[in-house]
């Protein structure tokens, strides 16, 4: 999904730039684009978390500082 924003915003970009599109348009699609980077840098933290309270849970406290 992060990609496929990517390249929409980056479509977006270009379209803006050319005149194709207005600036509201192009604004709407940097704020899609942000909410998705956040929204996968918060599913990765939230994998973390769980990961680390697996290996609490399992008494493999020495994997966590693997990572």
């Amino acid at each position: 999904r992060e990609i496929t924003c990517k390249k929409a915003f980056n479509f977006s970009r270009t379209n803006y730039e050319a005149g194709l599109i207005t600036n509201l348009e192009y604004l709407a699609a940097e704020q899609q684009f942000t909410e998705t980077q956040i929204a996968v840098q918060e599913t990765r933290l939230e994998y973390i978390l769980n990961l680390i309270d697996f290996y609490i849970t399992t008494g493999q406290t020495e994997k966590i500082m693997e990572f």
